[in-house]
């Protein structure tokens, strides 16, 4: 075995596999050092999550006119299209509630500002649960 994997090996042990990694990616810190590079890496990640809720879904993608939402008319069509799937298989199973419901269900998709192919693709998705 060679010392530096017995090192590592001794290190995941005694301290757990943090230890092991910054054993595994030397720098010239002691543990203070190893421990700031874990908080470190915790602020970055915590930051890239945060900047991903607040970009639109397609940034960055490259796809052409990925972030260009659907006209309003494609829209409309699959919210009349998914209203009448739900219609049909009895998923408003109190009256009352529907209006809510249907109301919750329809801002989440004018929220999502879904593109042409995102249209396509639930329109897909409600034509294959109703069978067609």
């Amino acid at each position: 075995m060679h010392r530096r994997s017995f090192h590592a090996a001794a290190l995941t042990a005694m301290f757990g596999p943090a230890a092991a990694a910054t054993a595994a990616f030397p720098a010239p810190a002691g543990w203070v050092g190893a421990a700031w590079r874990g908080g470190q890496a915790v602020v970055v990640a915590c930051y890239e999550w945060f900047m991903s809720l607040h970009q639109p879904p397609h940034a960055g993608t490259g796809e052409e006119g990925a972030q260009e939402p659907a006209p309003r008319g494609q829209l409309s069509g699959l919210l009349d299209q998914l209203e009448g799937a739900l219609d049909a298989v009895n998923f408003w199973r109190v009256p009352e509630k529907k209006e809510t419901m249907w109301r919750n269900i329809r801002a989440t998709l004018v929220r999502a500002r879904l593109n042409v192919q995102e249209i396509a693709t639930w329109r897909g998705l409600v034509k294959a649960l109703r069978g067609e």
